[in-house]
């Protein structure tokens, strides 16, 4: 009988699965090394931004510019049109924002709404970057989940593996138990754990202090929020077209891609600008402190 040479395996889905695991372990130290001389957001006088009408419209204004240069970038490399690309990114990217404006309220489910909110502006980014009508295909992510709704397609949920390891990494680092209530009212894992620091988050997973003092809790919850939803937005707007870009020039298996998103790219780079940028010059945490100090004022402030 013929022996059948044995089939090689892709080599994207070792890269792929592997870095989310690696981003995740490294981004504990590179991430919260410049948090660990204060123990709530109240302790850091430096990281608390000043507030105002002026900072909120300049921090739509980014992430309005992000997502419209994002799409407007990709149309202009493939030859699309670039000014319409460019507008249906900007609302994406302002859509974006409203969803953060929303996550950092404290009334039940703010997280949950804020989410999906942040998430349509994110759909909108992607289309537009694809040179796809304005809701041709629309994200909602629920929990490690994400629901891929569109007309040719219908519902197509794909599985998270960045926010999964990272879940799991809180578990195995810090005894981490999952808080349902929060993970419902955030619409994502919310874990209770030992932490160095009061708050974390890798993808879509954090985790907090188990005891924080009562007018902290909300303002850490409302940081750590944001996060979540600077993940999916980053996710949803380059980095997902990016890996499934890089899979297909790879020969992956459509099979694989239809059912599992990865988050590789996201982690990867924000480990490697965390380690370029100074805790305090790093502008996913300033947007985090500004919105969270927006809702929830430290007294006196």
């Amino acid at each position: 009988m013929r022996a059948h040479p044995p089939v090689p395996r892709p080599r994207w889905l070792a890269v792929l699965t592997i870095l989310p695991a690696g981003a995740v372990l490294l981004s504990g130290p590179a991430h919260l090394s410049a948090q660990l001389s204060c123990t709530s957001t109240a302790e850091c006088p430096p990281h608390r931004p000043p507030v105002g009408l002026v900072h909120e419209a300049n921090t739509l204004a980014v992430n309005a510019l992000l997502g419209g240069a994002t799409a407007a970038v990709v149309q202009m490399a493939k030859g699309g049109p670039v000014w319409d690309a460019f507008w249906t990114g900007a609302l994406g990217g302002g859509t974006a924002y409203a969803g953060k404006r929303v996550a950092v309220e404290e009334f039940a489910g703010a997280g949950f709404l804020g989410r999906q909110i942040a998430s349509l502006g994110g759909s909108l980014v992607r289309n537009a970057t694809a040179g796809r009508p304005l809701l041709e295909e629309v994200v909602l992510p629920l929990g490690p989940v994400r629901l891929y709704v569109s007309k040719a397609a219908g519902v197509q949920p794909r599985l998270d593996v960045a926010t999964l390891m990272a879940g799991a990494a809180f578990v195995i680092a810090y005894d981490a138990r999952l808080d349902p209530a929060a993970s419902l009212s955030a619409g994502a894992l919310v874990f209770r754990g030992s932490g160095p620091t009061p708050g974390m988050s890798g993808a879509g997973a954090t985790m907090v202090w188990a005891e924080m003092p009562e007018e902290e809790g909300p303002r850490l919850m409302a940081h750590e929020r944001v996060h979540l939803l600077q993940y999916d937005q980053a996710f949803l707007s380059w980095a997902d077209p990016l890996e499934r870009w890089i899979a297909a020039r790879a020969g992956a298996g459509a099979a694989v891609l239809r059912h599992f998103d990865f988050g590789g790219v996201v982690l990867g780079a924000r480990v490697g600008l965390g380690l370029a940028l100074e805790y305090s010059d790093r502008p996913w945490e300033t947007e985090a402190y500004f919105l969270a100090e927006l809702a929830h004022p430290v007294h006196g402030h």
